[in-house]
């Protein structure tokens, strides 16, 4: 009876599995009752996209390139493990006033679903234990068809909640799929070749979008829920307290093989770790989005964000290099303000979805009526048209690897990597120093790897020595079958380099 009320609440109003959506329309008083408990900075409005009649307990969001939002919803809160109440919703804005009215429920009755990506015409889903890719050919908002990428990544119901479970899901502009994995690991994971893992600790482990090569990236943390992502592949997270103790809220910079030192070094052994960024005392960190936009004003753009349930908003992180890392420059900067946040993104028009809990939603089911997501719009910007990129040929798509969004940026590189494009073709951009940065990245992970080690003597050159792209298109041949990789001088001279970054990259590539 228990497991019947609580189905039927998360289901109110209920959103039937068919292509008829269901509107959700806010009164006018209830809208106000959101939106007094918001607060955006100066720069931007904010209106509510969705109230719990849409989506209620919303635990992660991924907004598609056009805005498109897709939202985990469980019912079972953070430590309840009641089966069949989490489902994927995908919410759409169908007349731009910044507020969802069509809802369509993409997948339903899946356990603890969690970090998500939307990438085409599949979204990746992490639902403890498992991690599976649902596919929406017909873009008609359910999904029809779905496969089994990692089995085992986390524990399920059996064992426990989902707390402290294997988390997020990142895709970075090197093509790999990035995973904040909690404090409670996971003790054998099967990849999509069968290849096991195990790993009983807090990090980041990363696979292949098609489930291969499931492998450990950095070790070391307490409970990650996020690792937001940069154009240039840094990786940062907001690492969870240890509930007493002087063990605080963390803010990391993720590198390959770094151990970040939880449990057993981060204290007394701080030597032997890649030591946080900064420490923030108490707090809880939840999701994050890395936010590179065209239309952000410059003090909030370029910039990882982390929420904080703890501190009730998502701030953003002012952070420069230093040697192989980064440090803070100023404390984190408030961004918005909500009751419990718990993840945001962005999608190609500069617009931010930050989904919160509400009311006296804490970690348990606490009925259907909780839970909201807020849209902050930059003021007075309106975004180009957005390309149908799927329309476009390669050679089309080449200059749309230099947009200012990278949202748009990797929704090009995605489907030029689908198109399979030549050497000839990406050659040019990749060489070609006077180039932006962020496009060459963008274009030699674009490249087939088995085609990478063919530029190797290109950038052996001496032009090349203090190329910007050097340390990206080493860990790009980390990629590569080994036996391409057949003169060893650019790894030898890179891992010697006087280039922090060059020489970690090396590392990680030689190994």
């Amino acid at each position: 009876m228990k497991h019947f009320l609580l189905t039927f609440l998360l289901l109110t109003p209920v959103i039937a599995k068919n292509p008829a959506p269901f509107i959700a329309k806010l009164s006018p008083e209830e809208e106000k009752e959101i939106l007094d408990d918001i607060q955006v900075a100066d720069g931007f409005d904010v209106t509510v996209y969705s109230s719990w009649q849409a989506a209620n307990y919303p635990v992660y969001v991924a907004a598609a390139p056009n805005g498109d939002l897709y939202v985990s919803s469980d019912g079972n809160g953070s430590i309840s493990r009641e089966p069949n109440l989490g489902r994927v919703l995908r919410l759409r804005d169908t007349d731009n006033d910044g507020k969802a009215d069509e809802v369509t429920q993409f997948v339903d009755n899946v356990d603890s679903p969690r970090g998500l990506i939307w990438d085409h015409d599949r979204l990746y889903l992490l639902h403890p234990p498992h991690i599976t890719v649902y596919y929406d050919r017909d873009q008609d908002g359910i999904a029809e068809d779905s496969k089994r990428l990692i089995s085992n990544i986390a524990f399920g119901f059996k064992d426990r909640p989902a707390d402290h479970t294997t988390n997020g899901l990142e895709l970075g502009i090197d093509g790999w799929i990035y995973i904040a994995v909690g404090d409670f690991g996971f003790t054998k994971a099967t990849d999509a070749n069968g290849k096991h893992l195990s790993f009983r600790n807090g990090g980041v482990a990363r696979f292949r979008p098609d489930g291969t090569d499931l492998e450990l990236y950095s070790t070391g943390t307490r409970n990650i829920l996020a690792t937001p992502m940069s154009p240039t592949l840094d990786l940062f997270s907001r690492d969870n307290t240890n509930d007493g103790g002087g063990w605080n809220v963390r803010f990391h910079h993720h590198v390959p093989f770094a151990d970040h030192g939880y449990p057993r070094l981060y204290r007394n052994f701080t030597s032997e770790t890649l030591s946080p960024i900064s420490d923030y005392g108490g707090g809880s960190g939840c999701g994050g989005v890395y936010i590179h936009e065209p239309g952000i004003p410059d003090e909030w753009n370029k910039a990882p964000y982390t929420c904080d349930w703890g501190r009730s908003g998502i701030y953003r992180h002012s952070v420069e290099p230093k040697g192989a890392t980064f440090i803070e420059t100023a404390p984190p900067k408030l961004l918005v303000k909500v009751t419990r946040p718990t993840d945001a993104d962005i999608d190609g028009s500069s617009n931010i979805y930050q989904a919160s809990w509400k009311g006296p939603a804490k970690f348990k089911w606490a009925g259907p009526k909780h839970g909201y997501i807020a849209r902050v719009s930059p003021k007075n910007y309106t975004s180009n048209p957005l390309p149908n990129y799927q329309d476009l040929t390669p050679k089309q798509l080449i200059p749309h690897l230099n947009n200012p969004s990278h949202v748009r940026t990797l929704a090009a590189q995605r489907t030029l990597i689908r198109k399979n494009p030549t050497l000839p073709l990406l050659q040019p951009l990749i060489t070609n120093i006077n180039r932006p940065l962020r496009a060459r990245i963008a274009a030699t992970f674009a490249l087939p790897a088995k085609l990478r080690p063919e530029l190797m003597k290109t950038f052996s050159e001496p032009k090349h020595k203090d190329d910007p792209l050097l340390p990206f298109f080493v860990r790009s041949l980390s990629d590569s079958p080994k036996e391409l990789i057949t003169d060893p001088h650019l790894l030898n001279t890179s891992i010697t380099s006087s280039n922090p970054r060059l020489v970690t990259e090396a590392t990680f590539t030689a190994t």
